[in-house]
């Protein structure tokens, strides 16, 4: 291998490069530029990811722009999302009591007795699962221009989807989805009422296609980013991810979830595991590692959630005329 290819692998991955080093997969006797806990820092212009800038700061940045798009329309309408879970046995999930509060009484009016409260609360059971996207890139591919970067990215980006669509997943299975003809300005007034005057419709999740239908004309000027808009808390627009169906509304207390991370057991050695931060509001490990007389390096995006729906009658999906299925 290459001195510089070397270096850059040293700096990128310093337990995986030790492991390929002590046991001669690479040629050249390269000791690696950082391989403390700091943020190893990218000097060589061989390295391809990025030449000057802190690595891996650079990358969660970059992801942050995103994963937003995939997380931010649910991440506000889910109840009592989770940071801190840590499920060390894939095999054996936990199912996670997630609290929903359901009412805090009252104001009190010229009180002279702080010490009151009607809080009620119930815990939904909420089953974790493991989500994780793996892959692969030679160290030829790495030599010839490839970039690490896009790999992390790529998989930071499909590890986003897959919490994502365990959402949808919980969605789908509670309610039967309703068939509109289309997707208009009326119809948003009609589904901001779905749920009675006391229940605000707090998100309506759109497609593109039927999202688009809303956006701004010279004839009409609402525009459905603008909090409000219809009648409705919030209206995003989302990929649905060959669910069938076009749109999902949503009331508060429709669908409970968390968001963790996973424990990975600090006996393993020579794999690298790097917290990505919580990217959008959701925590990402990027693992790496070498597998014995490969020359390729594998890599794998992490996260841990679950959902569950905790009132259907909280919760409507729908299909919108010649794009229901899409």
């Amino acid at each position: 291998m290459d001195i510089d290819i070397a270096q850059n692998i040293a700096q990128l991955f310093p337990a995986t490069f030790s492991y390929l080093k002590n046991n001669g997969k690479i040629a050249a006797d390269v000791t690696p530029a950082n391989v403390s806990s700091d943020m190893p820092e990218s000097t060589s212009e061989i390295n391809n990811t990025l030449a000057t800038a802190p690595l891996w700061q650079g990358v969660s940045s970059k992801a942050v722009n995103i994963v937003d798009k995939i997380i931010t329309p649910i991440m506000p309408f889910v109840t009592d999302v989770k940071h801190d879970l840590n499920c060390a046995n894939p095999d054996a999930m936990p199912i996670v009591k997630v609290p929903v509060y359901t009412g805090f009484g009252e104001a009190l009016e010229n009180t002279k007795n702080w010490e009151q409260s009607n809080v009620t609360r119930k815990h939904v059971a909420v089953e974790a699962t493991r989500i994780s996207l793996p892959a692969c890139i030679t160290l030829d591919e790495i030599r010839y221009g490839d970039k690490v970067e896009d790999v992390v990215l790529g998989l930071i980006k499909g590890c986003a989807q897959g919490v994502y669509k365990k959402f949808l997943q919980a969605v789908t299975a509670a309610v039967s989805p309703t068939a509109e003809a289309a997707m208009t300005p009326a119809l948003c007034k009609k589904i901001a009422a779905i749920f009675g005057d006391d229940r605000e419709v707090l998100a309506l999740l759109l497609d593109n296609v039927n999202y688009s239908t809303l956006i701004p004309t010279n004839n009409y000027e609402l525009n459905p980013a603008v909090e409000g808009t219809f009648g409705i808390r919030h209206i995003k627009k989302t990929a649905m991810l060959k669910t069938g169906i076009n749109g999902i509304a949503l009331a508060e207390g429709a669908v409970s979830g968390f968001v963790g991370s996973v424990n990975f057991k600090s006996e393993v050695t020579h794999m690298d595991v790097r917290y990505m931060g919580e990217v959008a509001g959701l925590p990402i490990h990027l693992k790496t590692w070498f597998k014995p007389g490969d020359e390729r390096l594998w890599m794998s995006a992490e996260s841990v959630c679950g959902f569950v729906v905790n009132d259907a009658s909280l919760l409507k999906t729908f299909t919108f005329g010649a794009t229901a299925g899409a």
